[in-house]
């Protein structure tokens, strides 16, 4: 009973510790929601302008509660987003 009960605290310190090194907007749900937006709107990057239209989709979007996050993030922030998820596309297919 003892081993159990110190199994579940390392397992908790481990959880704990694997939150802390989340960011911000990653502990909000901000990330995988603008994934999300991001997977639903994916044709726009194609487009010519298409990233910065998205970009600014999404601090509108975040700036009226639409999607949650701790604070307004910067453009730089924002374009890193879609640059990781046009890079997990990639690797989707190249998978």
């Amino acid at each position: 009973n003892e081993n159990k009960i110190a199994a579940e605290g390392i397992r908790e310190n481990a959880r704990k510790a694997g939150q802390a090194k989340q960011s911000p907007y990653e502990k909000a749900g901000t990330t995988a929601a603008v994934n999300k937006l991001l997977e639903e709107k994916k044709e726009m990057l194609d487009k010519r302008g298409g990233k910065a239209e998205l970009t600014r989709l999404i601090i509108r979007k975040i700036e009226n509660d639409e999607i949650n996050a701790p604070d307004i993030p910067t453009e730089k922030t924002v374009m890193k987003w879609i640059a990781n998820f046009q890079k997990q596309e990639a690797n989707m297919l190249t998978s």
